[in-house]
């Protein structure tokens, strides 16, 4: 088996060798740099807004609307009776263990900062490689070959 591959092998570099290279034409690489020079390069990244001027709006607007409903509609028809004297002080201490443990447990996930300097140090960079990149993205020529 091996024998018939090297035969193979033997056989197509022999004729390889025999048909030669083609030549290109006289003036050929002037001609494709000349087009390439030429060809319009599209716009390849486009800055713009996740939202648009009018969708910031919009939902400024339905936060408006929300805010303003829960405020100013009389919900007694549902029981709830939000009025300052009615306000019971103890309710707002049963909350106050929640709200330590809602702390303490974002305290325990970002603990791992204090064991060691390497996250922060990656956060840092990734951070500031985006904003480089941002900046560097704002300011640049439009016009770019490598993407």
């Amino acid at each position: 088996m091996k024998d018939q591959v090297n035969n193979n092998d033997y056989f197509i570099s022999k004729l390889i060798k025999k048909s030669g290279t083609d030549k290109a034409p006289a003036g050929f690489t002037d001609k494709v740099m000349a087009n390439i020079e030429r060809a319009e390069v599209p716009e390849t990244y486009t800055d713009q807004p996740l939202f648009s001027r009018n969708t910031w709006l919009l939902l400024a607007a339905a936060s408006v609307v929300v805010i303003s409903v829960v405020l100013f509609v009389d919900w007694s028809f549902l029981g709830l009776n939000f009025r300052p004297e009615e306000i019971d002080a103890q309710k707002f201490k049963n909350i106050i263990p929640y709200i330590q443990g809602i702390f303490q447990g974002l305290g325990d996930a970002f603990a791992f900062l204090t064991r060691s300097s390497i996250p922060a140090i990656i956060l840092i960079g990734t951070f500031s490689l985006v904003a480089l990149d941002r900046i560097l993205r704002k300011f640049a020529p439009k016009r770019s070959y490598m993407f």
